[in-house]
């Protein structure tokens, strides 16, 4: 079982502003998922809507990750990769080794995760402690300036885009 991360990452139960808005601890739809007992993160009330890529997909260049909060702030798919025209709200708190994720695909239910990362190189790696521990995150790359984190799932060619806040 694979985590499909939309775009969001948590934060922890602190108004967010500034940057896209306001965030929200809820989309109003009464979520019922199990992942909600994960973190209370605040999810940003705009939405970025998955896009085709301009031009060739680009490398990951990893990086050090900074610690903090960011909003997703692009989901694109490069060719062959097809874009779904999906909506996501997304927030993501990076502390160290840890992350945690908060959101709201095309105006669903909400959607929680705990995260143990770890980086090498490239390569990408996060593994779920909540809601099931042992449960895969499908990114397998990345590239992390001081601002913005890119999550690459070489898979199906999407690279989802975090700014810093």
């Amino acid at each position: 079982m694979t985590i499909r991360l939309g775009v969001t990452v948590v934060l922890s139960v602190l108004a967010i502003t500034g940057c896209g808005g306001a965030a929200t601890g809820s989309d109003g739809g009464g979520a019922t998922d199990a992942s909600v007992g994960c973190n209370s993160t605040a999810i940003p009330t705009t939405p970025v809507t998955d896009t085709m890529g301009a031009g060739a997909e680009p490398a990951p260049l990893g990086g050090p990750i900074v610690d903090g909060t960011y909003f997703l702030s692009a989901h694109e798919h490069y060719a062959p990769g097809t874009a779904d025209g999906m909506t996501y709200r997304a927030v993501l708190l990076v502390t160290g080794t840890t992350a945690t994720i908060a959101q709201i695909r095309n105006a669903g239910a909400e959607e929680r995760f705990n995260l143990a990362v770890t980086t090498t190189l490239t390569a990408f790696h996060a593994v779920s402690t909540c809601p099931v521990a042992g449960t895969a995150l499908d990114f397998d790359a990345y590239t992390a300036t001081p601002t913005t984190l890119a999550l690459f799932n070489s898979s199906n060619h999407t690279v989802v885009t975090f700014t810093l806040h």
